[in-house]
């Protein structure tokens, strides 16, 4: 096994399937690395990336295109969170609470009574149930506090935020609650186009900014408008209008 022939493997998807190719890299550096530890083999690692085949394929910035998710603009989110707050139903407030302690679905899904301290404000994510695999200690604001305090208390092994059957939410539950309930955070942030108001109450609008392009605050729009959004010419976000004015 020699470098050419690792390249001869990668070169067909570096740049079409990115992501793949350096997983796949990654593997075959992984096995011989492993045979070279065992006296299976001799030399450095034909597979190697740095100082190795770094020289033969192109840079992993120049072909992976980073697609960013959809954001929410700062100036929206007090009423985006206020839209939020008045929805019922476990899934708006698994994404509240979500928000609160910018931890992730699964995170928030899975905790259980025993895992809040309230009086040392902490939540404990055990490191059973951390992606990485190590203990998670996420302190719990004012706010985070009192959406605990609202919800029904259970046993200690019990969820915080079970479903309608006592078992966790589904992974799909706190994505429904953001696009369903709140539309405009999940459709209207990032669409590049028009987006109409599905039911509720949306309150958003007009992103002012000043000089250096800071958002200084948003001009809201009627219940039951239409939206256009608005970029410059580098792509980004600069206002959303109502088409009815």
């Amino acid at each position: 096994m020699t470098a050419t022939l690792v390249h001869q493997v990668l070169e067909g998807i570096w740049t079409e399937k990115h992501e793949t190719a350096t997983r796949v890299r990654s593997r075959i550096e992984n096995v011989l690395d492993y045979a070279i530890s065992k006296g299976y083999r001799e030399g450095p690692n034909p597979a190697r990336l740095k100082g190795n085949l770094d020289h033969m394929l192109a840079p992993s910035k120049k072909v992976a295109k980073v697609e960013h998710h959809a954001a929410l603009d700062v100036v929206a989110m007090p009423a985006f969170w206020e839209r939020l707050r008045a929805v019922e139903g476990q899934g708006a407030t698994a994404l509240a609470f979500a928000i609160l302690t910018a931890a992730r679905s699964g995170e928030v899904r899975g905790a259980t009574w025993a895992e809040i301290d309230f009086n040392e404000a902490v939540w404990t994510v055990p490191a059973s149930r951390m992606k990485m695999t190590k203990e998670h200690r996420v302190p719990l604001s004012t706010a985070a506090r009192e959406l605990l305090l609202s919800l029904p208390e259970g046993g200690p092994d019990e969820l915080v935020l079970p479903s309608a059957t006592g078992k966790p939410l589904s992974d799909m539950t706190l994505t429904a609650a953001l696009r369903r309930r709140t539309p405009f955070a999940a459709d209207a942030v990032d669409q590049g186009g028009t987006a109409a108001d599905r039911g509720g109450s949306r309150v958003v609008g007009e992103i002012q900014r000043d000089k250096r392009g800071r958002a200084t605050g948003a001009l809201h729009l009627p219940l039951g408008s239409a939206m256009t959004i608005e970029r410059d010419g580098a792509g980004n976000i600069i206002g959303v209008k109502s088409r009815d004015a």
